[in-house]
């Protein structure tokens, strides 16, 4: 007889000491240990030693490998996980009948909107489709990767809207949130404005590009500076058709 050492994984992602395995000579080192899939209910075969069964291999919840101590469970991968109240980083462990998450994720940060809505700090990556409101990063075993995004002071913008046939500012300013490095910037109706112009992110940030250019747009780079539209479009024809009128 023969002898090697093997890990001991008592249950799924649990390791503990190191032990003898015996072997005839023609015997070759063989050690398992759980596999990709996590199962609570699952028990590692005869101490670690040898291989897995082949039932339990097929189905991934059991890995095997060719030498002495190999079977050592890799450690799990820190993520951020909750509401944000606490910011500590803690072990991922898979949910049961899944691989063990190798990314972390949380909200997306919407500028001028702020951290989108119904989607918290996680284990694993972002669900399919939800590239709008969640982020994901590669996780690692030392920090988690998905940390607190950094902002600047929020400011404040008008909306505008269409009574009586024309734009007017609304009365209250909204809040508009922004990244670390984002300007503050207002936008408001430009010169060339008429009704059917709807103002950008509720007045938050700057012109889309193309309606700055054709003068439907205009913006600013203080809290609060876009409550002066410009009238021009409107009083401009009216003042046109008077004088025709004389």
């Amino acid at each position: 007889k023969q002898w090697y050492q093997r890990r001991v994984a008592i249950t799924a992602g649990t390791k503990t000491a190191t032990a003898t395995c015996k072997r005839l000579a023609a015997t070759v080192v063989k050690c398992n240990m759980p596999g990709s899939v996590f199962d609570n209910t699952f028990t590692v075969a005869n101490s670690g030693c040898g291989p897995c069964d082949s039932a339990a291999k097929a189905a991934n919840k059991c890995a095997e490998c060719d030498s002495a101590e190999c079977n050592t469970m890799p450690s799990p991968i820190k993520c951020i996980q909750g509401d944000g109240s606490d910011m500590t980083a803690k072990n991922c462990l898979p949910a049961q009948g899944e691989a063990a998450p190798t990314k972390c994720s949380q909200a997306k940060f919407l500028e001028y909107t702020g951290l989108a809505a119904g989607q918290n700090y996680a284990c694993g990556a972002c669900a399919a489709n939800s590239g709008a409101t969640c982020q994901d990063c590669d996780g690692n075993t030392d920090a988690a990767c998905n940390t607190k995004i950094e902002t600047a002071e929020s400011f404040k913008c008008y909306d505008y809207e269409v009574k009586e046939e024309k734009l007017v500012k609304k009365e209250t300013s909204v809040t508009c949130q922004r990244l670390k490095d984002t300007a503050i910037k207002c936008n408001m109706p430009g010169t060339a404005a008429d009704t059917t112009y709807s103002v950008k992110n509720n007045g938050c940030g700057p012109c889309v590009e193309a309606d700055k250019t054709s003068n439907k747009c205009a913006d600013c780079d203080e809290g609060e500076c876009n409550s002066a539209f410009a009238v021009t479009a409107f009083v401009l024809p009216l003042l046109a058709a008077f004088y025709f009128l004389l």
